[in-house]
């Protein structure tokens, strides 16, 4: 299972932003208008300070729709170079570990993750700045004004009147 899934997420990170955007438009947006938009504005309705950070009419495009499509974008860049970094540990120093008695989870929190830190930083940073530099798929489903809401389900434009 590991060598599908891991060439599935490279193969994800090679998808270009207009596409993911696209994708977000036709795809997640309505998604999200029917389901989870209004699922969030009803559970936090009463709630003081989430309560008009998730306010308003569910149009599915909005702030919150470009976050899940940033996310979806960086994840497979920081998952794949994460698998490459933890592949480069020394067997020799898991080996010892496993050897002294510690588990699994003991070895990956205390051995590999120590030595492979570096990498796993530098793949979060590349992907970070993947995300900053790719404006098409924000655009697709995020609004198209000078306006940020304060709402996270509300569109980046302003529907209606003058823009402030």
């Amino acid at each position: 299972m590991r060598r599908p899934i891991g060439i599935a997420v490279e193969l994800l990170a090679g998808i270009p932003s207009i596409i993911y955007g696209i994708w977000g438009l036709f795809v997640l947006a309505p998604v999200l208008q029917q389901s989870v938009m209004p699922w969030l504005i009803g559970t936090f309705a009463g709630v003081p300070v989430l309560s008009s950070l998730f306010a308003g009419p569910p149009y599915g495009i909005g702030i919150l729709t470009a976050g899940l499509i940033l996310a979806i974008m960086t994840l497979p860049f920081i998952s794949a170079i994460t698998r490459d970094v933890f592949e480069a540990v020394p067997p020799v120093l898991k080996e010892a570990a496993y050897g002294l008695g510690a588990t699994t989870w003991e070895v990956l929190w205390n051995v590999v993750l120590p030595y492979a830190r570096a990498g796993v930083v530098g793949g979060v940073m590349l992907a970070l700045g993947r995300a900053l530099g790719e404006t098409m798929a924000v655009t697709f489903v995020i609004g198209n004004a000078h306006r940020i809401a304060t709402s996270l389900l509300a569109p980046g434009h302003h529907l209606g009147g003058h823009c402030q």
